[in-house]
């Protein structure tokens, strides 16, 4: 059995604080409970002690959850890329996705109950939760957790900023065009900013200032992307007829008489089976150097991509037109 830490249990004459106490146990929750108990370290009572050690016990248990989630889609992505039919026959990410809803509903449940408890200035027990709370594992890992939230926030908040300011979607004719379909606006640009981050960055080192712009994924964008820049990513959803967009599919036919830009070098087109048509886009996309997939391609193959080769082409590319090359 793991090590518990001892938790002074609230006096009766703590059962009911004041107002302000409770809105700091309130707050708790919210993913503040390491920030305050360091804030008020010299004010803290038993009863914020009490919710802190919940607080920071769900944390834990939604931090366990975000960890399956991760090695469920890396399993899966692994399943998409080996064994396609049998991914497909088993609609596993639907499966999956009803999964992870229902049980953060189960947490969202205790969560909102804790904080219940709280506003009302209760110290009672949340049901099926309390023999975890004193846990010497449990407590460390909901600190640690949270911690390492707050710095994921502040690295995301600055990562955005900069891919912002570096490749805004205003400039439609930078050498490098990072294509991304958000799924009809459901997926904010942050997200795919995140994701793009290091080819992005690479873009700009290698053109200067202008050289690279992040944009939605439509037929417009695709189209000028291939009569202005050097280096194009098409992240796009896809299959054997041609790239999925919000309009439909676009074949390789009806990009091949669209204005092309002499110097075109590089796409990357991350549709599903686009290889099954190799020749074509690359008839259709000449002169450039195609990537198609010949299977099915999960996000993760496309984000490691863009981390870990994106920036080693960009490198090797041309930095002028062909006529200052």
């Amino acid at each position: 059995m793991a090590a518990t830490e001892p938790e002074t249990a609230p006096s009766p004459a703590e059962n009911a604080p004041a107002a302000p106490e409770r809105v700091l146990g309130v707050l708790l929750y919210p993913g503040m409970a390491p920030l305050l108990r360091w804030l008020l370290r010299r004010r803290w009572t038993p009863f914020l002690e009490h919710h802190h050690r919940r607080a920071v016990a769900l944390a834990a248990l939604l931090a366990g959850l975000a960890l399956f989630f991760v090695l469920v889609v890396l399993a899966l992505s692994w399943l998409m890329s080996a064994h396609g039919d049998l991914y497909n026959a088993g609609n596993y990410e639907a499966w999956t996705m009803r999964l992870f809803r229902k049980l953060l509903i189960v947490w969202g449940v205790f969560w909102a109950y804790g904080m219940l408890l709280a506003a009302r200035g209760s110290a009672a027990p949340i049901p099926w939760l309390d023999h975890l709370i004193n846990r010497r594992l449990v407590q460390i890992t909901g600190r640690e957790a949270t911690r390492l939230a707050y710095g994921l926030a502040v690295c995301a908040v600055l990562v955005v900023t900069l891919v912002n300011r570096v490749a805004p979607n205003r400039i439609t004719e930078a050498p490098a065009c990072l294509l991304y379909e958000n799924v009809g606006g459901r997926y904010p640009r942050a997200l795919f900013a995140l994701g793009y981050f290091p080819t992005v960055l690479a873009a700009r080192k290698h053109w200067g200032p202008g050289g690279v712009t992040l944009q939605p994924l439509t037929e417009e964008t695709l189209r000028a992307a291939l009569a202005h820049s050097v280096f194009v990513f098409v992240g796009s959803h896809g299959t054997e007829q041609g790239l999925l967009l919000e309009t439909g599919y676009v074949a390789p036919a009806d990009l091949r008489d669209a204005p092309r830009n002499p110097g075109l070098n590089y796409v990357y087109l991350a549709g599903c089976d686009s290889g099954a048509r190799r020749r074509e886009w690359e008839e259709a996309l000449a002169p450039a150097r195609v990537v198609t997939q010949d299977r099915l391609a999960p996000t993760v193959q496309h984000l490691w991509w863009l981390w870990h080769h994106g920036p080693r082409v960009i490198e090797t590319l041309p930095k002028g037109s062909p006529a200052e090359e």
